[in-house]
């Protein structure tokens, strides 16, 4: 079985989600139930429990060698996760410490010369497991699809809990990656890659699968630090309260002259970019859990609120290249001329209250939820100086409902809302508005004995404003 090399690869196989957008190895970029990103870095990611927060080219990137698990959650998920679009999220959970011995060394290497190696070591650092750490690392380099184009990563993620008793548990992460080449992020027509392309003596061609209209020194580079902790403790059988917080800090160079159109002769239209981008990111979110009954109806309740804050500061050029031939492609002299410089401050902050309750009676399990949301998203734009500023706020909620047959079958309906602030802003400085969801799910769940996964139909109406 293939160990996959990115987020995306890892959920290549998953119901619902489209993972296979392009040959860009730069992104994870997934469509979940029609649903994608609106801008080009990620917008549906989690990691921790916590949004990875995005703008213009910057993003964290995270390797699966680093992730215990990697799951998809479908539909509006905004009640207990924040900003999200209708289509779901993608959960990511970090590699934590373990009190029993893991030692693992891997060297591979593989198609497109590639060449990996990478260890895992976690531990208990006292007799009495009160202590463990993990010690996780990472270097790969592979060659792109496209020629002229590369990937090398160099990670390493350090991290130890504390864990005094079986009702606190206290664990520090962090996670240190550099991107030096980040991968091919470029486009290509449908003419010469989907269906033929014709040259001005009506002959047809196709494009060699390798094929690349950038030039030799495109690149894309990312540096990236991340460090936070997970708190969780039990006060008794009633009350439990959890609290996460991660601090990201990304830069990105992104210099590249790429396809943007296509002409009739068998050319492709270039254009160019260079952009410099510091990015960094605060997020926590705290949480108490009740479990608790009133008469014969046992509720698990989650109320809680959390903040995030995200800010990115971009100098950039785009401007335009000449054409690449298809045919007879010449590289070398892009020719490039500037026309739009682009230097902006990019700040967007967020906190959100929620609150829901997971009741079970019988056999009937009801969950209702709500979340009140504030948003304010600005940009700075110099050397003017003007700042422009967008206030959002919005309640949204979920509910659903569903019977447990002792045979496996569970019959279900729900009804969620979502919403996403949108960080960033067009050309002329305005932000961005956010975007608002709505869903309304019913099907029939079968989960059978002996039988790990499950089966469903089911019927979906999903709109997004």
């Amino acid at each position: 079985m293939k160990q996959p090399t990115t987020v995306k690869e890892a959920l290549a196989y998953t119901p619902g989600v489209f993972s296979t957008r392009g040959s860009s190895t730069t992104y994870d970029v997934v469509t979940i139930r029609g649903f994608t990103t609106s801008t080009t870095v990620n917008t549906n990611q989690y990691l921790d429990g916590m949004k990875l927060q995005g703008n213009n080219y910057s993003e964290v990137s995270m390797d699966p060698y680093f992730l215990e698990r990697v799951e998809v959650m479908r539909g509006p998920t905004s009640v207990l996760y924040g900003n999200s679009n209708p289509g779901g999220i993608v959960s990511m959970v970090s590699k934590r410490p373990t009190t029993e011995p893991l030692k693992e060394i891997q060297f591979k290497m593989g198609t497109d010369n590639l060449w990996q190696t990478g260890f895992d070591f976690s531990d208990a650092i006292d007799d009495d497991g009160v202590w463990s750490y993990r010690l996780t690392g990472l270097g790969r380099s592979q060659d792109a699809q496209q020629q002229m184009a590369k990937s090398t990563r160099y990670a390493v993620a350090p991290s130890f809990s504390w864990r005094p008793d079986d009702k606190t548990d206290f664990t520090f992460l962090s996670n240190f990656q550099s991107d030096p080449y980040a991968g091919y992020y470029g486009w290509l027509p449908r003419e010469g890659t989907v269906v033929p392309y014709y040259d001005a003596n009506g002959k047809a061609h196709k494009l060699p699968t390798d094929f690349n209209e950038g030039e030799a020194n495109n690149k894309m580079s990312r540096r990236q630090q991340m460090v936070g902790y997970s708190f969780s403790h039990q006060f008794d059988d009633t009350f439990t309260v959890r609290q996460n917080l991660r601090y990201a800090d990304v830069h990105t160079l992104y210099r590249s002259v790429y396809g943007n159109g296509y002409t009739p002769t068998g050319k492709i239209n270039r254009a160019y970019v260079r952009s410099d981008e510091h990015l960094n990111t605060f997020t926590v979110d705290t949480q108490l859990q009740s479990d608790f009954a009133t008469g014969v109806v046992g509720h698990t309740l989650l109320t809680g609120v959390d903040y995030s804050r995200m800010r990115n500061d971009v100098k950039a050029d785009y401007g335009t290249a000449s054409a690449i031939d298809m045919q007879n492609p010449q590289y070398g002299n892009p020719d490039v001329s500037v026309n739009f410089p682009y230097s902006v401050l990019n700040r967007m902050e967020q906190t959100g209250l929620y609150a829901q309750d997971q009741m079970a009676w019988d056999k009937w399990v009801m969950t209702l939820g709500g979340r009140y949301d504030y948003a304010m998203a600005s940009t700075l734009t110099r050397p003017a100086n003007t700042l422009a500023k967008n206030h959002d706020q919005q309640f949204t909620w979920r509910g659903g409902i569903n019977y447990l047959f002792d045979n496996g079958i569970s019959p279900y309906f729900s009804y969620s809302q979502s919403f996403e602030p949108v960080s960033g802003s067009s050309r002329d400085g305005k932000p961005f508005d956010a975007s608002h969801g709505e869903q309304y799910e019913a099907g029939v769940e079968v989960r059978t004995e002996g039988y790990a996964g499950c089966a469903d139909r089911r019927g979906i109406s999903t709109d997004q404003r």
